[in-house]
C-alpha cells in the first residue's frame, strides 16, 4: 500500500489528459506490457474500452505473437505490431515493472517514429522507458508485486476519470 504514495497527481493528471485526447481524436490506445505488466496491459484494455476508448491489448492474438517471436526475437513484437496496426495520432500505452524490456523499448521508439504519443506506467523509477515516454506516470519502488498492484489501482483511477469525460452523466456506473 505504501507505493501507492509514490503516485504523483501531476504524472496522473497528464496520463489522464493523453488518453482523453486520444479518445478525441477518434484515435486507438495500444497497451503493451510483459508477465504481470501483461495481466494489468489486459486489465487496461477492458476499462479504456468500458470507457469508449478503442484500446487494443498488444499481445492478445497468440498465433501473431509466437510467429513473431519464433521468426525474428521476442524484442520485436511490440515494434512489429505498432508497424502494422498503429497509425499517427494514436497511443502505445507500456506498462513495465522496470522499464527496461527491450520490447517494449523498442515498442516505445517505433511508436515515436510514427508518430504515436507515448504514456507510460512505469516502477523502478522508470528505468529506460522513462526518457521515451510523452507522459508518464513512475513509482521509484523496485519491488515488482507492489508496482503491479499499484498499476492495478491506477488503471481503474484512470478509466473512471476518463469515463467521466467520455461519457455523460446519466450514463456513467453502467458496467
Amino acid at each position: 500500500a505504501k507505493v501507492l504514495l509514490q503516485v504523483d497527481g501531476i504524472e496522473f493528471a497528464a496520463l489522464a489528459d493523453e488518453l482523453i485526447a486520444c479518445w478525441a481524436r477518434a484515435r486507438a490506445v495500444h497497451v503493451l506490457g510483459n508477465g504481470g505488466s501483461q495481466a494489468n496491459a489486459a486489465h487496461a484494455v477492458l476499462h479504456l474500452r468500458g470507457a469508449s476508448v478503442a484500446a487494443h491489448d498488444v499481445m492478445a492474438e497468440a498465433a501473431w505473437l509466437t510467429a513473431q517471436a519464433n521468426d525474428h526475437e521476442y524484442r520485436t513484437v511490440g515494434a512489429a505490431y505498432l508497424r502494422t496496426c498503429g497509425r499517427a495520432g494514436d497511443a502505445l500505452l507500456v506498462i513495465s515493472g522496470s522499464g527496461n524490456s527491450r520490447n517494449v523499448l523498442e515498442a516505445l521508439e517505433t511508436a515515436g517514429s510514427r508518430g504515436i504519443r507515448r504514456l507510460g506506467l512505469l516502477g523502478f523509477g522508470g528505468g529506460q522507458a522513462r526518457a521515451l515516454c510523452d507522459a508518464a506516470l513512475v513509482l521509484e519502488s523496485r519491488r515488482y508485486g507492489p508496482v503491479e498492484d499499484a498499476h492495478s489501482a491506477v488503471i481503474h483511477a484512470l478509466a473512471d476519470v476518463v469515463s467521466e469525460a467520455t461519457f455523460p452523466t446519466d450514463l456513467r456506473g453502467r458496467a
